[in-house]
């Protein structure tokens, strides 16, 4: 998950005496919002919208036309997803600190979930135990087939990273060639690039590319 900056600008859809978040105008905000991708995986470019209630909604009509409310989401996420509740709130606080992502090495093996910087909390840990699911849930079908189309968009992105940080390597680099590596590093732990988290904890973790790349403040406030 990834922090984003909500649109304080009500979509006008959501404030007419007949409410509708499926909107062309609320979609398209949302799409804009969230760089396109879905909110819990980081998928991008996803064609399979579903407009998340953050809270389940369960009739409520406020909850169901709160703009607060409202997540872009991939139908994988939306589906595994359901009516959990507690979840951390990326337009609040950046989620990619409270818990850490790693990548599989293989197609068959797990994403591995972790908690971040802040320790536990009852929403922290219902986060976590969402994401899991999120990455790995195979439980049918369907799930089986749209995790490995999720996975090797992962693994795609993960062979750039690594790619990136092997050329670093090279004694021969010139200063400038060292730079634009690292920025490239930099510009992938952006939230407007596909599994951002994923790039910040990996170069978190690694201990060249620490001390090169600032990922995270040295203040965590939840």
């Amino acid at each position: 998950m990834f922090f984003v900056n909500r649109d304080p600008q009500l979509p006008n859809s959501l404030s007419k005496t007949i409410k509708d978040y499926r909107t062309e105008e609320v979609i398209t905000k949302l799409n804009e919002m969230f760089f396109g991708k879905c909110y819990l995986c980081e998928k991008d470019n996803i064609s399979d919208i579903e407009v998340e209630h953050l809270i389940p909604h369960k009739n409520n009509e406020n909850l169901k036309y709160d703009w607060n409310n409202l997540f872009y989401s991939c139908s994988r996420c939306n589906s595994i997803k359901g009516t959990k509740e507690k979840i951390l709130d990326c337009t609040n606080i950046d989620v990619s600190k409270a818990i850490e992502l790693r990548c599989p090495s293989s197609d068959s093996d797990p994403v591995i979930v972790n908690l971040g910087l802040f320790g536990e909390s009852e929403e922290i840990l219902a986060t976590k135990e969402l994401l899991e699911e999120c990455y790995n849930n195979r439980s049918t079908a369907i799930r089986g087939i749209s995790r490995q189309a999720l996975i090797d968009e992962i693994i795609k992105h993960y062979a750039c990273w690594l790619d990136l940080k092997l050329k670093l390597r090279d004694n021969l680099l010139s200063t400038r060639e060292e730079k634009e590596i690292l920025e490239k590093l930099e510009k992938m732990c952006q939230s407007n690039y596909p599994f951002s988290a994923f790039w910040k904890w990996h170069i978190y973790r690694d201990n060249v590319l620490k001390d090169k790349i600032s990922i995270f403040d040295e203040q965590f406030p939840l």
